[in-house]
């Protein structure tokens, strides 16, 4: 398991509706909101439904050409924005393969298509999403074992128009990270939250939660001021509170900060190491105690704070040691007045 620095996605999804006019203004929002990577979905309608399937007419609307997905890759290497895409099949990894995007997403209800995670597998394409909402810890092992040789995230989270705060169940990331870390110690696996709040405040809530839980990947759906709202625009924000969430979350993570915990510092930084030495109590006497006295046990000493260097804190540091000096009562116990 791993944990770098946060990674915030504005998620397009099936809202830029087949208009390439419409998907660059999404792409400036994103880039507006300061998002670390900008993710549609590549949808092909024959290899997402079959012609009965009460949205297959949609799908077919937003298909659109290379050529296009083209353009808006440009801008985003122009912009230095990542560029991530949904996939659904073997034609939409295809083309994310030619156009080179930084990384793919897979749907949750493809966690079983293994035909085409062995696709993915050889792929050349090494950053993986793999949605997990809706999915079971069964699905989710037999989908990692597929795709071991690349660099995984698992993204929690699933869409209900919008998705209310009690079902994100974000605990989940801490037993998953717990669970697989027995199972897939040698991969390499992220953790992040899709999230599908109602409002930027909801979203802050939820995505800051999931940070604290152990994600370092953060999606929301990001929308624009339209006459008509987009597709998935119940639990999308715009350009402005997209910036809010990303500057209350860079403070979420900052403040969770994953460092390498040792047996030894828990982690701790020098500045903390400093704080535990400026406040420590140290051995001070209770009583007056003559020279040649032995420290055998702590019953004449108290703990209290003081500025004198070289005090001691440790028992074991004194035990059985004797006093070279007479000090009064409330003395601080130095190495200097001891052999």
């Amino acid at each position: 398991m791993e944990n770098s620095k946060i990674e915030i996605i504005a998620e397009c999804a099936q809202s830029y509706e087949g208009k390439i006019t419409i998907a660059k203004k999404l792409l400036i929002a994103a880039i507006n909101g300061k998002a670390d990577a900008v993710k549609f979905q590549l949808v092909y309608a024959d290899e997402l439904s079959t012609a009965d399937y009460i949205h297959y007419s949609f799908f077919k609307k937003i298909e659109m050409d290379f050529a296009k997905w083209k353009n808006i890759i440009n801008i985003c290497k122009k912009k230095k924005i990542k560029f991530y895409l949904d996939i659904f099949g073997e034609k939409s990894l295809s083309v994310a393969q030619k156009l080179k995007v930084n990384g793919i997403k897979i749907h949750p209800t493809d966690l079983d298509n293994y035909k085409l995670l062995k696709k993915v597998k050889k792929s050349n394409i090494q950053k993986i999403y793999l949605g997990i909402g809706g999915a079971s810890t069964t699905e989710i092992n037999n989908a990692l074992k597929i795709l071991k040789n690349k660099k995984l995230i698992l993204l929690l989270g699933f869409q209900s128009y919008p998705t209310p705060n009690n079902l994100n169940q974000i605990s989940r990331i801490n037993h998953l990270k717990i669970l697989l870390n027995k199972k897939f110690k040698k991969i390499k696996i992220k953790f992040g939250f899709a999230d599908h709040s109602i409002n930027i405040d909801s979203s802050i809530a939820c995505s800051v939660a999931a940070i604290g839980a152990g994600a370092n990947i953060i999606e929301k759906h990001i929308t624009i001021k339209s006459k008509k709202p987009l597709e998935d625009s119940e639990s999308a924000i715009i350009d402005k509170d997209f910036l809010v969430l990303k500057k209350k979350l860079l403070l979420a993570w900052e403040a969770t900060n994953y460092l390498p915990i040792k047996k030894t510092s828990f982690g701790m930084s020098n500045i903390e190491k400093k704080y535990k030495i400026s406040v420590r109590r140290v051995f001070v006497t209770n009583k007056k105690l003559n020279k040649g006295y032995n420290f055998k046990n702590n019953s004449d000493l108290d703990l209290k704070r003081s500025s004198l260097k070289g005090t001691i804190y440790n028992f074991q540091n004194i035990k059985n040691k004797e006093l070279i000096i007479n000090i009064p009562p409330n003395t601080p116990v130095t190495k200097k007045i001891i052999k």
